[in-house]
């Protein structure tokens, strides 16, 4: 599988309506860092209700800047923009088979974080433990008793 380190994104939305088909779509493209011969491989998902349950996912080059697309379910949108709100450094990683002359065929795609402890979570920003935690010591030495361990 081939991958990229994730340097930024951002979100959109789009509103259609052609001769033969209307809605709309959300969209996140994701940039990768400029890559050894300073290329940006860009990642451009559409989330629809266009399509489905299901995804279609495709690859293909454009004047030396590789662009990937992925056609997802809209369903999907939110799963993938709180990932990218959430953590930090991402990858992007994709497997692609020859499909033409002209094109890759995407067989699968991820999001994920590199390795990370185990027990990372988000701090908690209640002042209440650590108000807790003062008055119990507070409470300790008033009474001249040792703090239990």
């Amino acid at each position: 599988m081939d991958s990229f380190q994730i340097e930024s994104y951002k979100v959109g939305f789009r509103v259609y309506n052609d001769d033969t088909n209307a809605g709309h779509e959300r969209i996140i493209e994701l940039r990768s860092e400029p890559l050894y011969h300073g290329i940006v491989v860009r990642a451009i998902l559409h989330f629809s209700g266009v399509f489905g349950t299901g995804a279609w996912l495709g690859v293909f080059e454009l004047r030396g800047d590789q662009r990937l697309l992925g056609y997802l379910p809209a369903t999907e949108y939110s799963l993938w923009y709180d990932v990218l709100r959430a953590e930090s450094p991402l990858t992007f990683s994709y497997d692609a088979v020859p499909y033409n002359a002209d094109y890759m065929k995407i067989r699968v795609i991820e999001l994920g974080s590199l390795k990370e402890p185990i027990g990372e979570g988000p701090a908690d920003s209640s002042p209440y433990p650590e108000f807790i935690r003062r008055l119990r010591s507070e409470i300790y030495l008033k009474r001249g008793v040792a703090k239990p361990t």
